[in-house]
């Protein structure tokens, strides 16, 4: 990929195009929106990419698509989810099209992140616009205080954590990406998860 063009990718959104959310266990989190993902692209490499919904999985609350992103040769694939929207009265399905829509669109910024699309959102990103490498192996104990801390047993097991590192190499993930898709849908990388969570994990891989 050309310099020009990595750098396009790379630029930090400004504060008007970053919006936020509550995610998981209180926090908030920052997000860019689909359309500003989509106009990134179109800048970066003048309209000229694709993406493709490879295929979709509807669960009992939540739809989940692998969506493939292509350009220029270079092909990124990611799972991208949505919670499926029901009537607070009856539990009946509003607009499962809308669910699966928001589900690709998701996808759409996931792929887009492995090109560089918004990687500062994620985490401390230095003046030459290179991702701060971890300071430990994911095998160590993290540094920063576990939500599961107390004994209860609840945190990811070992099986499982070595379970989706495989799933995510089948995805063509490496261990740094998995710790994103964590990130992304549970605010917390991959040594965080309580076993509920990774069970999800493995559901939305597996889909």
């Amino acid at each position: 990929m050309e310099k020009e063009t990595r750098k396009v990718l790379e630029t930090h959104f400004t504060k008007d195009q970053i919006k936020q959310r509550k995610g998981s266990w209180g926090k908030t989190l920052d997000y860019i929106e689909g359309y500003t993902v989509i106009q990134r692209l179109n800048d970066a490499f003048d309209s000229d990419w694709s993406f493709t919904v490879v295929e979709h999985k509807i669960l009992e609350d939540e739809v989940v698509v692998l969506g493939r992103l292509q350009v220029n040769g270079i092909v990124k694939e990611q799972f991208g989810s949505n919670q499926i929207t029901r009537d607070a009265q009856t539990g009946k399905v509003l607009c499962l099209g809308e669910n699966l829509k928001g589900a690709a669109t998701d996808a759409v910024k996931k792929c887009a992140s492995l090109l560089g699309v918004g990687l500062h959102l994620y985490g401390d990103v230095p003046s030459n616009g290179k991702t701060e490498q971890k300071a430990q192996a994911l095998d160590q104990k993290p540094t920063i205080p576990t939500r599961n801390g107390n004994g209860n047993g609840d945190s990811v097991t070992p099986k499982q954590r070595k379970y989706i590192l495989t799933l995510g190499r089948r995805s063509s993930l490496d261990a740094d990406q998995v710790d994103q898709l964590c990130i992304e849908n549970y605010a917390v990388p991959l040594d965080e998860l309580s076993k509920s969570e990774a069970s999800m994990l493995i559901e939305m891989l597996t889909a």
